[in-house]
């Protein structure tokens, strides 16, 4: 069975065929309504031209020679399952995606068989970060203890987006800002989120899965009386051939399924964020 993919959709041919046949009796040749509305999705390019049967196009008259075949993109996108992970020997808790691994125990050949090339990533992280990555994909989430910056909110948040995108901060994007909700921490902590775009880093060019384009998530959760910044980032590449990019306009609001599971994962992230152990905060 043939299928074609237009702008999303899936064409069976045997089965639009089928229709066709069992339908046949009430088309009676090219003036008919039928016939005309066939024509006329197919000009507005709403289906594609499929091989129909002789006898389709002998009782239709009409022959539609077939186009060449659409450029395919295949975005593996899978309904995330979550648990809960403990963050700093377990002081800070939340949920991710069970597909996520600790770069601390992730070995190089996992990072092998699952094509993941963070480089950057498979380092020595320091004992104020946790770095997870993403074993079905190219994804990672940061999570960073910093010293509180003394800025406004809105204001540090663009501080410690700076500070991460570092060379690259006069090319990258803001698109929007807004506060997050935190469930599970005192009413009233400060909290907000951005959603950026970079260009790939100095290490990422030239790399057989260099990016197009970084998707940033960025949220801080601002604790006053401890003077600490909690950040919380999502990075997510966008590789060719690994996306559409018809989908991704961040101008138009399309953020692509890429971002949107990224989102979703952001969201139930912060949602579960829990401080179990307070004195991780204490100062020396």
């Amino acid at each position: 069975m043939e299928v074609r993919m237009r702008s999303g959709m899936v064409e069976k041919q045997g089965s639009v065929v089928a229709y066709l046949k069992s339908n046949i009796r009430s088309w009676h040749g090219p003036s008919s309504d039928a016939a005309q509305k066939l024509k006329a999705a197919r000009s507005r390019g709403l289906i594609g031209c499929l091989p129909l049967p002789q006898d389709v196009k002998h009782k239709l008259h009409v022959d539609c020679p077939l186009p060449p075949p659409p450029r395919l993109y295949i975005t593996m996108v899978k309904m995330a399952q979550y648990h809960s992970v403990g963050l700093f020997g377990g002081a800070i808790t939340a949920s991710l995606p069970s597909t996520y691994a600790d770069v601390r125990s992730a070995t190089n050949s996992t990072m092998k068989e699952t094509h993941l090339t963070h480089d950057s990533e498979i380092r020595q992280v320091p004992d104020n970060q946790e770095v997870y990555l993403d074993t079905n994909g190219f994804a990672s989430i940061v999570v960073d203890i910093l010293e509180r910056v003394e800025k406004p909110d809105t204001e540090a948040l663009q501080y410690h987006l700076h500070d991460i995108v570092e060379e690259d901060a006069g090319e990258t994007k803001v698109w929007s800002t807004a506060e997050a909700h935190l469930a599970k921490l005192p009413q009233g902590t400060p909290s907000y989120t951005l959603f950026a775009t970079s260009p790939p880093s100095e290490k990422q060019k030239g790399r057989q899965n260099e990016p197009d384009f970084v998707g940033i998530l960025l949220t801080i959760i601002r604790l006053e009386q401890q003077k600490t910044d909690i950040l919380v980032v999502i990075n997510v590449p966008h590789i060719a051939g690994q996306y559409d990019p018809a989908e991704v306009d961040p101008e138009k609001g399309k953020h692509g399924p890429l971002l949107e599971a990224a989102i979703d994962r952001r969201t139930k992230m912060i949602e579960t964020l829990e401080i179990k152990d307070w004195e991780l905060f204490v100062q020396g």
